[in-house]
């Protein structure tokens, strides 16, 4: 079966790729300046915002599949092209992207998919709800046995951005309050570890970064910096980080007490301060160093890891300016907006993707959230994807390499005959 191309449109990352695949080839922000067209950015939350500056960034992802290394056998441009969109596009949107397509590219044949069912299709799944945290929006898609119920899904805009906003936010309070203190980070005493590598006060922590101006700060901790600090660093708890850093004192405040108690029983002194440095040990581990592209380590203590997601689950606690839900309240309110029968299987069958969706314990605390929300018959289930950064990517390219698909391409011959409404005959 032919190769077709396959396209993952994402207000922050673009993703290019061939069908049959399982991941992409090419993957660029699509943010860069080279594509701006009169100061407009390509997308706005999921949605094309300036076609102009949109076709700068075809043309670059098209050309990129072209290179050597990618050893295509003809023009991507000769192949179909299937590309997914936001679950809630306008009519006039979809029609739009199929009459730029064709035009300005003739491609022989080009298909539009709903990227809440592409996501759901790469986990072999057809019932569902899937939850596409993107870069400034996230979106719920509640899907049953293929079909998209558009009428019950929602998006609320805290994304991606946000998480790295609030990290940012937290990174720059963490090194102006070093500036000003001597005490460790987070007011923990690790003096008595002299084991431990680990610096504690602003004359050796951080220093490479205690001397710079705000400007110098933001180009060192730029967006993309950010970005991939998040993945790496960034930490969800199974319940909001309050409460579970409370439950994580008293059970320390617990533990030590016990080892006091038993080595004054045994009389063994010996071990109880082996017992309580192997304690503090695990404490910090709650600190991470990450290096920056230039080669400068940071110390990201447990605020700056646990609670930039906080911000999705309650919005208005950590940004006044987010009046909103949390995440986990839309998308039960999605699935309730569903018969009572489709609801649980649906619920059964939790899809999270999207760059934040890569982040230790966000999916499953999405779904520990929904089920505090769901009645005790209702069983909150998690399905777990392989890669959730390329989830909707790897959803297209496994739909389009399917035999049974070749129906559902829209030829240049259709577009010619019916214009770019045919592709609402088709896609679903």
């Amino acid at each position: 079966m032919s190769k077709s191309v396959v396209v993952d449109n994402g207000s922050y990352e673009m993703r290019f790729g061939l069908s049959g695949d399982e991941t992409p080839l090419e993957t660029f922000y699509t943010m860069d300046k080279e594509f701006l067209h009169n100061g407009q950015v390509p997308m706005k939350r999921g949605l094309i915002n300036d076609f102009d500056a949109m076709d700068k960034v075809w043309r670059y992802g098209f050309n990129a599949l072209q290179k050597p290394e990618h050893d295509l056998d003809s023009s991507p441009l000769e192949m179909s092209v299937i590309m997914s969109e936001h679950p809630l596009a306008p009519k006039l949107h979809t029609e739009k992207i199929t009459q730029h397509i064709f035009e300005q590219y003739e491609v022989p044949a080009f298909y539009i998919a709903n990227q809440g069912l592409l996501a759901l299709y790469s986990c072999g799944k057809i019932t569902g709800i899937v939850c596409d945290v993107g870069y400034e929006q996230t979106r719920f898609t509640p899907i049953y046995e293929g079909l998209a119920f558009t009428h019950a899904a929602d998006f609320v805009n805290i994304g991606g951005k946000h998480v790295n906003d609030y990290l940012k936010q937290l990174i720059f309070k963490q090194l102006e309050s070093q500036k000003s203190s001597e005490k460790p980070l987070d007011g923990m005493d690790t003096s008595d570890d002299s084991s431990h590598s680990k610096p504690t006060t602003k004359n050796t922590l951080n220093t490479d970064f205690l001397s710079m101006n705000e400007q110098e700060l933001n180009n060192t901790f730029n967006d993309e910096v950010i970005e991939q600090m998040k993945r790496k660093v960034v930490f969800t708890t199974n319940y909001e980080y309050s409460k579970q850093l409370k439950m994580s004192q008293e059970l320390k405040q617990k533990t030590e007490e016990s080892m006091q108690s038993g080595s004054a029983d045994a009389g063994d002194q010996t071990g109880d301060k082996k017992k309580q440095a192997k304690t503090k040990s695990a404490t910090l581990n709650y600190y991470k160093d990450y290096t920056l592209p230039d080669g400068k380590k940071i110390w990201i203590g447990q605020i700056e890891r646990f609670l930039p997601t906080e911000v999705f689950f309650n919005p208005s606690a950590h940004n006044k300016e987010l009046e909103i839900p949390g995440i986990q309240t839309i998308l039960f309110e999605c699935a309730s907006q569903c018969e009572f029968d489709t609801k649980k299987e649906m619920l059964s069958n939790v899809i999270v993707c999207g760059s934040t969706a890569s982040i230790n314990g966000f999916p499953k605390r999405v779904t520990i959230e929904v089920q505090e929300l769901a009645t005790t018959s209702t069983i909150v289930s998690l399905i777990e994807s392989k890669d959730p950064v390329n989830a909707v990517w790897y959803g297209a390219s496994v739909l389009s390499s399917l035999s049974s698909f070749n129906q559902m391409w829209i030829k240049k011959g259709d577009y010619n005959e019916y214009g770019p409404q045919i592709i609402h005959r088709r896609t679903y």
